[in-house]
């Protein structure tokens, strides 16, 4: 009684693999990729405007769990604002899915292509980097809401940052 070890073999070879099996093997490994989410220890989002006149031209937020940085870049450099606020703000943190490291382009949409801006979304992951620009209405299929988490965080940064600023 039992199983023999003769008759379980895990053994595959990949070019044996029918057309349909490859197929249905990958699309589940890009569903499963799309599934799971990471939250890292350094995250980036931010808005933009590649045609600012006068104002905020860019605006960027750097969370970690304890440190909250603003960096505000406007057309007047004496405007310019650069503040770091200490603090627990792992509620600000977001999870992004893991998928999101196979896009190579960097953006979703055509951010700034009709002069309305954009958002920015990236992370340290280990010590690489990554950055995304959104179209203020584009979201990746398996990042569905990416837009609105970013909307929503940036108003929320923008709630601390003026609790800081009138005490």
């Amino acid at each position: 009684m039992g199983i023999s070890e003769e008759s379980v073999n895990l053994n595959f070879k990949w070019h044996k693999l029918s057309k349909k099996t490859k197929v249905f093997l990958i699309i589940c490994l890009v569903f499963a990729f799309s599934l799971i989410r990471f939250s890292f220890s350094t995250e980036y989002i931010g808005y933009f405007a590649g045609e600012c006149g006068q104002g905020m031209c860019r605006s960027e937020y750097k969370i970690t769990s304890d440190e909250l940085t603003i960096d505000d870049t406007s057309t007047d450099p004496a405007t310019n604002v650069h503040k770091v606020i200490k603090g627990n703000f792992e509620d600000l943190k977001f999870n992004a899915p893991l998928l999101l490291l196979s896009n190579i382009w960097g953006s979703f949409g055509c951010p700034d292509c009709t002069d309305g801006g954009g958002y920015v979304l990236g992370f340290k992951f280990f010590w690489i980097h990554f950055s995304f620009e959104f179209d203020r209405d584009s979201s990746p299929w398996y990042y569905n809401g990416a837009t609105e988490i970013i909307r929503d965080r940036i108003k929320k940064i923008e709630q601390i940052e003026a609790s800081q600023s009138n005490p």
